[in-house]
């Protein structure tokens, strides 16, 4: 990864510089000097940088927001210093019922937060019907599941504005307790729901959490906890199986076709698990 002088920035000599795991469109460091720690992020994609500066100037400081101290623009990137926020990421399976209450709560004061600003700028919204005509599918297995995904779309959900990344790697848990999301270049209009899908499918690990009755009771206490319907439910698992499905029919291979089919599997247990939760048969 690229170093840089980030003294030219304001901070103080490094005792420590650590890259860290980068996106697509930044690089982020942990930078240690004898003024504390902090999380310095290089963004250089235009829309997203302006996105990430106004969200981050709207939620900096809030209860599991991280703190804006400054941003500039330096070395063609707007280069963001946030303070160091102390924990790791968990795989699903490892949280504890209370660990996921935490994040069902703390989601909840977080939607309420970002939505006071109803005149920001966001990404575009994603539609359903949009991916689902995308599909040109050659697979007889998705056939079933499609159908069930079209009836859904009878549905009207509320629209707001939601994280748009909320993956696991996007909430930092320290010793159990929750300490911050991150990443907030990504706010659209959508559904709740749509983030917390991604919450529960976005990492092969935790595809083991179906393995067992424990877990999938654990997940079942997760759905029940949030206020939202069993409608809201499916809609949001909807559209994140639907642009996994676009994304895997892109390119047409027995690799894709596997990874489809394995997704599938997931989209179905799942809608089972969601049925079950409000005591639907399935």
């Amino acid at each position: 990864m690229q170093t840089f002088d980030f003294t030219q920035i304001g901070l103080k000599k490094p005792q420590e510089i650590i890259p860290m795991e980068t996106g697509s469109c930044s690089l982020n460091y942990y930078v240690k000097n004898e003024d504390g720690e902090f999380l310095v992020k290089l963004k250089n994609t235009p829309k997203r940088k302006e996105l990430l500066s106004n969200n981050l100037k709207d939620i900096s400081g809030n209860a599991f927001c991280p703190t804006l101290l400054f941003e500039k623009q330096a070395w063609g990137y707007r280069v963001f210093v946030l303070k160091w926020i102390q924990g790791k990421n968990y795989f699903l399976e490892k949280l504890s019922s209370k660990t996921l209450k935490q994040i069902i709560s703390a989601y909840l004061s977080f939607l309420t937060l970002i939505n006071k600003n109803k005149t920001r700028e966001l990404l575009p919204q994603k539609r359903p019907i949009e991916y689902y005509e995308k599909i040109q599918s050659p697979y007889s297995f998705l056939k079933t599941d499609l159908s069930a995904i079209q009836k859904d779309f009878s549905y009207q959900p509320t629209f707001q504005i939601i994280h748009g990344d909320f993956h696991f790697k996007n909430i930092i848990i320290k010793e159990g307790e929750l300490q911050s999301f991150i990443d907030f270049e990504n706010f659209r209009l959508g559904i709740p729901t749509e983030d917390l899908i991604r919450f529960l499918l976005t990492n092969a690990e935790q595809h083991r959490f179906f393995r067992t009755r424990y877990t999938v009771n654990l997940l079942k206490f997760f759905i029940q906890e949030t206020p939202f319907s069993r409608e809201d439910w499916l809609y949001g698992l909807d559209l994140f199986v639907l642009e996994k499905y676009a994304k895997r029919l892109r390119k047409k291979s027995v690799q894709q076709g596997i990874k489809l089919y394995y997704c599938n599997l997931l989209y179905r247990k799942l809608r089972s698990v969601i049925n079950e939760a409000f005591g639907h048969k399935n």
